[in-house]
């Protein structure tokens, strides 16, 4: 608070100073006026918010006539009109599905995230989305080895949300995973006590782990992973397609609602990411509560 009583924000950091015997003797605090800054990264999200919404509405409207012209309700097509009308539709949905991304992003981090909770079908979610990359997963002669339970018939979860997070781990195992290779699932209840990727929990919870066997992440980049934006060098180089929003937005939804997410990787062995939920369901995380 200014002398004025004016709120600002401000970066602090504090840090100690200490003797040759490792003795603190002081401590220095350095304080940044840092409200502009925020301000500005505050528009540029309702700027970005306002944006995805005004384009969702045409893209619709594309979407539809393409789809009307591919099933020739309206006439008949060629084989190279065909072709090109494919291909517009193929490049609608990448482009809706990056503004459905944007949005989601900018409406978290403008701090509007409220959960529709439900009682889901965990294993349901999975097996429709597995269907759905049916044709990725061929075209890369991918074997998905799934250990999915069926114990979470009633889990109480938001769905949009949790099939935001397992539709992007999936995908992104099968784009970065190498052809002819394997993808494990698995979901299960993971009693209390237990250990689950390196972590041992104090209550029983959703387990949830999805590994490739791709290019891995590098291990001087693995710090970035989660960060807006990011993608690594080699996965930029192998698949020339995404947004780095991905990651950035299950990390975001996962925090928020009462769950974790890590992963370990190394580079030119694959990638394996883990997820857990209290069993109890999703919840706002109370610190965002208070």
């Amino acid at each position: 608070m200014r002398k004025n009583g004016e709120i600002y924000d401000a970066l602090i950091s504090i840090s100690s100073v200490k003797n040759i015997n490792d003795e603190i003797l002081f401590f220095v605090a350095l304080e940044r006026d840092i409200t502009e800054e925020k301000e500005i990264d505050r528009a540029k999200t309702e700027f970005v918010s306002l944006a995805s919404h005004q384009l969702r509405t045409p893209l619709a409207a594309i979407g539809w006539y393409t789809e009307m012209l591919l099933s020739q309700d309206v006439g008949e097509i060629n084989d190279n009109q065909k072709s090109y009308l494919e291909e517009i539709e193929n490049g609608n949905k990448r482009i809706t599905e990056l503004v459905q991304g944007l949005l989601d992003v900018s409406k978290i981090d403008m701090g509007v995230f409220n959960l529709d909770i439900e009682k889901i079908n965990v294993h349901t979610i999975i097996t429709i989305l597995l269907k759905e990359l049916e044709q990725d997963i061929l075209s890369k002669n991918i074997t998905i080895d799934s250990r999915i339970s069926e114990e979470f018939t009633e889990f109480r979860a938001d769905s949009r949300f949790l099939r935001i997070i397992f539709q992007n781990l999936i995908t992104n195992a099968i784009k970065y995973t190498k052809d002819n290779t394997n993808i494990k699932l698995d979901l299960f209840q993971l009693e209390k006590g237990n250990q689950f990727g390196g972590k041992i929990f104090g209550y029983d919870t959703l387990a949830f782990s999805v590994q490739d066997f791709g290019m891995g992440i590098p291990e001087n980049q693995q710090d970035k992973i989660f960060e807006k934006l990011f993608r690594a060098d080699n996965a930029k180089k192998s698949v020339a397609e995404g947004t780095g929003l991905g990651l950035y937005l299950i990390k975001s939804i996962i925090d928020k609602s009462s769950g974790e997410v890590w992963f370990s990787s190394k580079e030119g062995e694959g990638t394996i990411f883990y997820i857990t939920f209290p069993v109890s369901g999703m919840a706002i995380t109370k610190e965002i509560q208070n």
